[in-house]
């Protein structure tokens, strides 16, 4: 797998330390993936052990039992490409089984019990568009209603087998919900069809045969995922219609026709209702985009003020015992508060999904201003042009929908590179710097921040690559050391967000430069392994005498013996990792070196990541637990269960509980991984 190499700007760490103390071992949180991404989706406790798990249809079927306590573990996917899926007790054994539309057929998969499944059993050679399940004769038996061209009924023998399929006459583009619309104690279904819409029911006669639609005009709405439920409180079923402009209600009139009732500016998609606040009134779940409308009780609905990350087809559960209704959509779990407010999730796809390159460069900071850490990525495909994502971190390891800004079509065809950040023009909000290319052609980019998590227009300079930044010349403004024709160049910051060259170092730039004052005297000096720049405090460097000639991948500083003055660490040849204790005047003593690490090209991190005061490594997968005198022992845990996965990686504190978490981006996914280190 490709693993991007961006700069690190770290300057020195500084932590308490005691030697000879017994080491805390740290511990952390992968949150479980549920491993599908499909839109359809079923939920039953379908290994037996009272917790609801989840079933997922798409390219395959993925099963992923739930523990509970809001985490899932998915089973090893089964080879269905399900376009649809619905889950009950077919063949009356007491275990869930699932119905599923599998190209042209229909068929049933018996359920052990344990989360598995028995061979397939084909009920119809048929495709299916949509699938529901009911009792639609009250013989105790689950029954079906699918639709394929036509909404047919396939009445359930209680044993997994199914009598011919009847028509209904009715056809639908979309979803077939099923309720007693009409109060008489039979089972009706509701299905929207045509153009413009209209919603049809057909009211059960209670033998599995239905009478003749019930037609209601659809004012605007994109018929397909409608939703049914008592929205006025009046115990008649209504429904909630997605609209070109919001969301409008139908109010029953108990008799399987409907009138026209309020509309909500909030357009919605994958519509589900249920209370997730927990005040007796139902409310809505949009799917897409994710966000839950508060119902009021009157038929009308509060327009959410928050739209979360990912979504897509949406179902309801309490996967948590005793808990509120939480959500499941598009393969991720949303956990409900229990007013209604939902935790975003802590894995997810980036923006740049089907796009010819993944993201190129991940950093962490406030960029929206609350005082949370947020995420900054930008993508690497030249097509159209680059973009810059931010995601709102939610200040529980979590993220909100993302913030994109464009580099502008000036920048088309062009690649973007590694990011610096920085308040480049000194008015308390983060900005970034990175760099964009076309074949031999280069470019510096400038984008300062808003606060919101957005920024203003490019600032492009031509000819530079942004390293790292560091106020080089005392003077309180950020300046740039950048890549360049001839070596490192070094641009003063002009407090504005642009830069003057000062001077050029005649060295290249390594994978790994840092900026740390390696001889204490309030100047920040370069570290380019294996050559090292003494800063004299006004962007001019001297050069002292190069620490050692190896090939270092990774550079990062901290205090790790204890005696106040800064030392490196070196990832070396991507599988050793040297420690070079300071001397306090810019030179270092022989490297004790590391082995065994195998890190590859993933960066070198420092963190305290078993909260003992000590600086510690997070190299690769492995966690390095500082001692205090310069040396470090293997941490008993990786830090992802699956070691070995990811592309990029940035640690920060993104749950505010002091202690460093981890996320990483593998492809165009991202997940957080939290430190539960006691």
């Amino acid at each position: 797998m490709l693993r991007t190499r961006f700069p690190l700007l770290l300057f020195t760490a500084v932590f308490a330390t005691a030697p000879g103390h017994a080491q805390t071992q740290p511990t952390f949180f992968q949150p479980y993936s549920l491993g599908n991404s499909g839109n359809s989706l079923a939920t039953a406790d379908f290994n037996g052990d009272g917790n609801l798990d989840v079933a997922i249809a798409g390219s395959d079927l993925t099963v992923a039992l739930g523990n509970g306590y809001g985490s899932f573990h998915s089973l090893a996917p089964l080879a269905y490409n399900a376009a649809q899926i619905v889950a009950g007790d077919f063949n009356g054994d007491g275990r869930p089984d699932l119905v599923l539309s599998v190209g042209n057929q229909v068929v049933f998969l018996p359920g052990k019990g344990d989360g598995t499944f028995g061979s397939q059993e084909i009920i119809g050679v048929f495709p299916a568009t949509a699938i529901a399940a009911a009792d639609l004769n009250h013989d105790g038996k689950l029954d079906l209603l699918v639709n394929s061209k036509t909404v047919l009924v396939l009445l359930g023998n209680g044993d997994g087998t199914f009598q011919k399929p009847s028509s209904t006459g009715g056809t639908t583009s979309g979803r077939i919900v099923i309720a007693d619309f009409n109060r008489d104690g039979n089972p009706d279904f509701a299905i929207t069809a045509g153009i413009p819409p209209v919603l049809q029911v057909f009211p059960g006669k209670g033998d599995g045969t239905f009478g003749a639609p019930q037609t209601t005009s659809l004012t605007g709405g994109t018929a397909g995922s409608f939703a049914a439920g008592d929205f006025t409180g009046d115990g008649i079923p209504d429904v909630a219609v997605p609209t070109l402009t919001g969301t409008q209600v139908y109010i029953g009139r108990g008799d399987g026709t409907f009138t026209g009732g309020p509309a909500t500016a909030f357009s919605g998609n994958y519509l589900v209702a249920g209370d997730l606040n927990g005040d007796g009134k139902l409310d809505l779940v949009s799917g897409s985009p994710m966000a839950v409308l508060a119902g009021k009780g009157d038929g009308s609905f509060k327009v959410p003020a928050y739209t979360y990350q990912g979504g897509g087809a949406a179902i309801l559960g309490h996967f948590r015992k005793n808990g509120p209704l939480d959500i499941v959509a598009n393969g991720l779990y949303y956990r409900n508060f229990g007013n209604g407010k939902l935790d975003d999730p802590p894995s997810f796809a980036t923006p740049y999904a089907g796009l010819s390159s993944n993201v190129a460069s991940l950093r962490a900071g406030d960029f929206t201003g609350d005082g949370k850490i947020d995420l900054v990525m930008v993508n690497g495909s030249s097509t159209p042009n680059p973009t810059v994502a931010v995601y709102p971190g939610n200040g529980r390891g979590g993220f909100g929908a993302y913030i994109e800004t464009s580099l502008g079509s000036s920048l088309a065809n062009t690649f973007a590179s590694e990011i610096v950040t920085g308040d480049f023009n000194n008015d308390g909000k983060l900005d970034i710097a990175l760099s964009v290319y076309y074949s031999s052609s280069q470019q510096m980019v400038v984008l300062l921040g808003n606060g919101d998590g957005s920024f203003r227009p490019p600032i492009v300079t031509a000819g530079f690559q942004p390293l790292l930044a560091g106020d080089f010349n005392n003077d309180g403004k950020l300046d740039l050391a950048v890549s360049m024709s001839g070596g490192i160049g070094i641009l003063l910051g002009n407090g504005d967000g642009t830069f003057s060259l000062k001077t050029t170092l005649p060295v290249a730039p390594s994978f790994s430069q840092i900026a740390v004052d390696l001889n204490r005297d309030g100047k920040l000096d370069l570290v380019v392994p294996p050559n090292i720049f003494l800063g004299n405090g006004d962007g001019t460097f001297r050069q002292a005498p190069p620490i050692v000639n190896a090939y270092a991948n990774w550079t990062v500083s901290a205090d790790f013996n204890g005696d106040g003055i800064p030392d490196l660490a070196m990832s070396v040849g991507g599988l050793d990792v040297w420690i070079l204790l300071g001397n306090g005047d810019g030179t270092f003593r022989a490297p004790l070196e590391l082995s065994g690490v195998d890190n590859q090209d993933f960066p070198l991190l420092i963190g305290d990541f078993n909260r003992d005061g000590i600086p510690d490594l997070a190299a690769g997968t492995k966690i390095l637990l500082g001692k205090g005198d310069g040396t470090f022992s293997p941490a008993t845990t990786n830090i992802l269960v699956s070691p070995d996965a990811w592309d990029l990686v940035v640690t920060a504190d993104f749950n505010g509980d002091g202690k460093p978490d981890f996320a990483l981006v593998f492809g165009n996914q991202v997940m957080t991984v939290m430190n539960t280190t006691p």
